[in-house]
């Protein structure tokens, strides 16, 4: 799976991910987590900690500040997880309803674009591959922290891919899907499956 939590896994993937975890599945939820947090605190013996968090390390700083506020003297938060868990955030759909909205304001700073990336993005997706609409959205969620303007040319320009591929012309389009296609990270460094394991662990599902 790699560093993506986008992509849908195999189902042999999942099965072996499984039978690797298995009883300890329920021991990486948030809850588990900062429970080690102030275990490691005592093992090393500080009364307090600077709690320093990006991404999902800003949901588990938050909730360690929030269960142990007397133990924690500053908290640093980048790239800020909503904190009102839910199915919703886990499946990406706040993402995908702010898509339209996020390209085309991007699109709106001078030099405007002349063009609707959104309508670019949708006609794509309807008319590629099925698997081709999870890879452009994954690709898009990973390219802005390399160009949060969507538009750099030396980074790639995903909205001038998006356009040229709805054009006809997808080589440029093409080459960032395989830029930044998922796969090839060391499970130590990111594991797909126990970040599955801590949404499972969270999650309230119906």
């Amino acid at each position: 799976m790699g560093s993506s939590d986008i992509a849908t896994p195999s189902a042999a993937a999942v099965q072996e991910c499984a039978h690797i975890l298995g009883d300890t599945a329920p021991l990486y939820s948030t809850d588990q987590s900062v429970a080690d947090f102030d275990q490691l605190r005592r093992a090393l013996g500080v009364p307090k900690l600077v709690v320093d968090g990006v991404s999902y390390g800003s949901f588990t700083a938050a909730r360690y500040a929030i269960a142990h506020p007397d133990h924690v003297s500053k908290v640093i938060l980048d790239s800020v997880l909503p904190h009102h868990a839910s199915a919703s955030a886990s499946l990406y759909l706040t993402g995908l309803t702010a898509e339209a909205r996020v390209l085309r304001a991007a699109c709106a700073v001078a030099p405007a674009c002349g063009y609707d990336p959104a309508e670019d993005l949708a006609w794509l997706v309807r008319h590629r591959s099925t698997a081709d609409g999870v890879r452009i959205f994954d690709t898009i969620v990973s390219y802005e922290f390399s160009d949060p303007s969507y538009r750099d040319p030396a980074a790639g320009d995903v909205i001038g891919a998006l356009h040229e591929a709805r054009g006809g012309a997808p080589a440029r389009l093409d080459g960032l899907l395989e830029a930044y296609k998922s796969g090839g990270d060391d499970p130590a460094a990111f594991s797909a499956g126990l970040h599955a394991a801590t949404l499972c662990a969270d999650g309230r599902f119906p």
